[in-house]
């Protein structure tokens, strides 16, 4: 079926425009299978860290082309198939996807580490005995776990790299890395004996990369030697008072104690090695024919770890083996780092070998040309590397998108620019290739013009097509061909006619025929037409056939039947109209847009400052409006001086610029599109007077807090005051915008560079703001039923005297307002229902500026007065026991009673056991505080400390609700379960800090125990 859309516009004479179009027609529109959202890409596995081997695979959520690097973003492949990372090291995956419209994700990454070392760690001090506790401290190779494993009980503790050794220990010292590799030390002792001679020496031993001082600790009663002579006999050892600097390279540094009796302890040894200077990459490169074989050595033992891919090599990289083979292919860049024993690391070195200079050849499948079918473009090189190009006609740059084999595919209507160019693996690049494709796809649309009168019978067609084309056409009912009539002007046609019509653009695209019947079809026309009217109009319909008229004024969505004429006051008006025939066939829906504009155009006037001695006058008007000046103060209306600004069709602001002369007088008026004129204005442009920023008058009434500049002209000086005070040249002179917030009078005036002294000015600036309202609730917590004040006699408004406001109350908090506006600044209220209400106050101030408060008032269910009523935010409300069961003051708790004995004991009071929602609202007072009373722990708060469960109320502050004992004394059952277990909560005396309002555990539902009891709610 065919579709028709038409748009009707009425000028002086009656004319419709018809746009016809077909679903024929449009089987060239954008394809409904055109995509323009990126793909989503995902890469596995998720995992960072690895200790073996692992593929790296991608997939996207629609067919699309993945390109990924590894190192850096620049030199991107196409996946095809899962690659492997098998060496150790730290790899970042770069990666993204284009689909086959052309989307293409943003470039993402992710870090992997590839880590198979076992790492390696030591001991500070190492194991012995030691007179007091020590830390031991564990320094790894690389970023660990740390554990202790005891011998005898099997247990592993974590810690951070030190841990206190304070009593004996033995057992097992554990590291874990990132990857999962684990190492575990033999078997180490530390033995804490205070009794024995121990001497501490800090640091203990090992090779350090910096000047470091020895420290002996010793037991009181002992002194220590010590030797950094390994042969020394122990009478020549020195005796140690102060640390001992190492000297560079090893040392040997031997110590003992000897005590007040005379008594030695073991002589002990302490190895060290200083070693400062940082290690020296050197590189050797022996030559072959397909390819080169690096050798990297060092002076001293170092690790060497090296890279690839232009990355900073780090601790994670690959350790250097003997050599590296470099086969003569593109660009290879090597870069390296060592790490000796002491921790000095080298500079990095960096070797970098081009084997390829020559560029590229690149091609395209399909040469630019004009195409009327979408295309697939194929790009081409002559050698592996990347094609980067672009479709926007922009240069080819590293970040243009990068070509896969699905070819670059062109829907676009329009010019295409393709540029290309290639990189092989080397870095060479071809020259950039410019290719200009234009598309068309689309047919001709054809625009149906229709001209005419309804009751003259006779109308004028125009055809007009949306491209350059040649239209064929009959009007006798055949089917138009290409031998057909080609339109070259208007047609004239009577009602009942049929016109047919298609088109062929340059391109040989043809629409579908199209049918233009209206002519044959019922027809209504608006007398008087859409257009600019200054007075208030009667609209009357004329029609072709027999039927009723429906019209609405948009935006109502519903026609109503015309009955007699349609009168437009003033305003914006779009009616939509249409006839229903006597027979029932409806015409087209018309539209008449009509600008009842009955008022003058309003002109402000705003003067700055002009070059050479002139003033530029600033004319804004309140609609588009044509402004009529002279500058001899004349009238524009009659004199031959006048000339024009501004524009009544499009402008509705312009400006002039005015040059200084004797008797200078500005006259003016404005005049709209519909021809309302204002009343001419005379003002004198030379004559200094201090003209605002801000429009003045008693009739302006501003809402909003105002800053006030005061312009004046040819460097003149402004003299003013505030609050309607006569200014003098005492007066304070401009010099920064005034903040106005609330009502003021300023008055004014300019004395201007030749000493010339301008009339006072005064500017009236009316402010009302929204006033401040705000109520006070006595009580503002109570039982439903009873009578609650509600007291908004402290709202105020700086503009409105308070006796003036009035007050409007939503008391339930539904949006809806409960009282008329008057002067209800004080009411009462009862609420029928317990509940949490959100009650509203609006106050109003004398010019109707209005602002809202709302307020919680809690309304309580009356509960006996052995319970609690407790209320939520969303106003659910329970009553709740004072005190744990049997509910009595000064009385220990029941407990070793089940959780079927504690239901059945609150149904027999008229009661229930309480959910563990209610019980936690209870608890922290509806607050979610980890305790009743706050979140941090106070033991002398409630009952979570003591030898034996208390008496009931003894804790008075635990809860603000007057809940008592909510933790700790006993657990208590709640309705709840956890799957086929009863929950109980709050701990119980013995828990101390661990009793909390979150506190729960779970039991059966026949179990007794000796701290479990229950209270009721209902």
């Amino acid at each position: 079926m065919n579709f028709i859309k038409i748009s009707i516009l009425l000028l002086s004479f009656f004319s419709v425009c018809i746009q016809v179009s077909f679903a024929e027609a449009a089987k060239t529109v954008i394809p409904n299978w055109l995509d323009t959202v990126a793909p989503v890409i995902k890469i596995q596995p998720e995992a960072k860290y690895h200790k073996t081997l692992f593929n790296v695979t991608f997939s996207s959520n629609e067919r699309a082309t993945i390109y990924f690097s590894v190192g850096s973003p620049s030199n991107m492949v196409m996946y095809s198939k899962p690659f492997t990372i098998a060496l150790d090291g730290t790899y970042v995956v770069y990666y993204y996807g284009e689909d086959d419209f052309g989307n293409k994700t943003s470039i993402d990454s992710i870090t992997y580490f590839l880590d198979s070392r076992i790492p390696s760690f030591r001991l500070t001090p190492p194991p012995g005995t030691y007179s007091r506790p020590i830390y031991l401290r564990v320094k790894a190779d690389e970023p660990v776990k740390y554990f202790l494993e005891k011998k005898e009980s099997g247990e592993v503790v974590s810690f951070k790299d030190s841990v206190k050794i304070s009593k004996y220990f033995e057992g097992y010292v554990i590291v874990e890395d990132f990857a999962g590799n684990r190492k575990r030390s033999e078997l180490v002792r530390y033995d804490i004996d205070s009794s024995k001679m121990v001497i501490d020496i800090k640091p203990s031993c090992g090779v350090i990369n910096r000047f470091e001082k020895v420290q002996l600790s010793v037991p009181t009663g002992v002194t220590a030697f010590y030797s950094l002579d390994p042969l020394a006999p122990p009478e020549w050892f020195h005796p140690y008072s102060e640390p001992v600097k190492l000297p560079y390279g090893m040392t040997i540094f031997r110590y003992y104690g000897k005590n007040n009796a005379g008594e030695k302890s073991d002589i002990f040894r302490a190895r060290f090695i200083v070693d400062t200077i940082a290690p020296k990459i050197i590189i050797n490169t022996v030559k072959g024919t397909d390819y080169d074989t690096l050798y990297m050595t060092t002076k001293e033992a170092a690790v060497i770890r090296y890279t690839k891919d232009k990355i900073v090599p780090t601790e994670q990289s690959n350790i250097f083996n003997g050599k590296i083979i470099v086969p003569h292919q593109g660009l290879t860049t090597i870069k390296a780092k060592a790490w000796d024993e002491a921790g000095n690391t080298s500079e990095i070195v960096t070797w970098e070998y081009k084997y390829d200079f020559k560029p590229p050849i690149v091609s395209v499948s399909d040469k630019g040309g004009v195409y009327t079918r979408p295309l697939k473009l194929y790009l081409k090189s002559n050698e592996p590397g990347k094609i980067l190009y672009t479709l926007d006609g922009t240069p080819v740059t590293k970040t243009a998108y990068v070509y896969t084999k699905d070819g670059i595919t062109i829907t676009k209507n329009d010019t295409t620019w393709l540029r290309f160019k290639g990189i092989d693996e080397a870095g060479n690049e071809s020259e950039e290739v410019i290719e200009k494709y234009y598309l068309d796809t689309y047919p001709p649309v054809v625009k149906v013009r229709i001209n005419g009168k309804v009751h003259d019978g006779v109308f004028t067609v125009s055809l007009t097509a949306n491209e350059p084309a040649q239209i064929y056409y009959t009007v006798d009912g055949s089917i138009p061909g290409r031998a057909s009539a080609v339109y070259k002007e208007p047609l004239l046609m009577r009602s009942g006619q049929v016109l047919k019509y298609f088109a062929v653009d340059q391109h040989g695209n043809s629409s579908e025929i199209a049918i233009m019947n209206e002519l044959s079809n019922p027809m209504v026309s608006a007398n008087p037409p859409g257009g600019i009217y200054r007075r208030q109009l009667d609209v009357s319909f004329a029609s072709n056939s027999q039927g009723d008229v429906y019209w609405r004024n948009l935006p109502d969505t519903l026609f109503k039947k015309l009955e007699g004429t349609l009168t437009l006051k003033e305003g914006m008006h779009s009616i939509e109209y249409y006839l229903n025939s006597l027979a029932g066939i409806k015409s087209a829906i018309r539209r008449e847009e009509y600008n009842i504009d009955l008022h003058a155009p309003r002109v402000e006037l705003n003067l700055r400052k002009g070059n050479d001695d002139s003033v530029i006058v600033f004319f804004n008007c309140s609609e588009n409006a044509s402004i009529y000046y002279t500058l001899d103060g004349t009238n524009p209306f009659i004199s031959p001086t006048v000339k024009t600004a501004g524009n009544k069709y499009v402008l509705n602001n312009d400006r002039i610029v005015v040059k200084r002369a004797q008797n200078t007088q500005l006259a003016f008026y404005a005049e709209d599109v519909a021809g309302n004129q204002s009343s001419v204005s005379v003002i004198d442009l030379f004559s200094p007077h201090a003209v605002p920023n801000v429009p003045s008058g008693p009739d302006k009434l501003y809402n909003r807090i105002l800053s006030i500049t005061l312009n004046a002209f040819d460097q003149s000086t402004i003299y003013f005051e505030r609050h309607g005070k006569l200014p003098t040249t005492s007066s304070p002179i401009f010099n920064a915008p005034l903040t106005l917030t609330e009502s003021d009078t300023i008055m004014a005036f300019v004395i201007d560079a030749s000493g010339f002294k301008g009339p006072i000015d005064t500017f009236i600036y009316r402010i009302d703001m929204p006033p401040t309202p705000h109520f006070e609730a006595f009580p503002d917590t109570a039982f439903y039923g009873s009578e609650i004040i509600l007291d908004a006699t402290s709202s105020i408004d700086k503009e409105t005297t308070a006796d003036k406001l009035r007050f409007k109350w939503d008391f339930d908090g539904d949006g809806v307002f409960d009282t008329d506006t008057g002067d209800y600044r004080k009411v009462s209220h009862i609420f029928e229902k317990p509940g949490s209400y959100h009650t509203k106050v609006m106050v109003i101030d004398e010019n109707k500026r209005s602002a809202v408060f709302s307020k919680v008032i809690m309304i309580k269910d009356r509960c006996p007065d052995e319970m609690i009523s407790v209320i939520d935010s969303t106003g659910h409300y329970f009553c709740i026991d004072r005190f744990e069961w049997p509910n009595i003051k000064d009385t220990k708790p029941l407990t070793s009673v089940s959780w079927v004995e504690a239901k059945m004991n609150c149904i027999d009071a008229g009661k229930r056991l309480c959910t563990a929602d209610e019980w936690v609202l209870a608890c922290n007072a509806g607050q979610k505080y980890t305790f009743p009373y706050g979140n941090s722990y106070d033991p002398k708060r409630c009952p979570t400390e003591g030898k034996t469960i208390w008496k009931s109320g003894q804790f008075s502050k635990c809860n603000p609700l007057g809940v008592d004992d909510m933790i700790g004394n006993v657990w208590e059952w709640v309705d709840d379960k956890n799957g086929d277990y009863p929950v109980m909560l709050g701990g119980s005396f013995r828990f101390g800090k661990n009793a909390n309002c979150a506190k729960r555990t779970k039991s059966t539902i026949a179990s007794r125990a000796d701290e479990t009891g229950f209270r009721c709610c209902k």
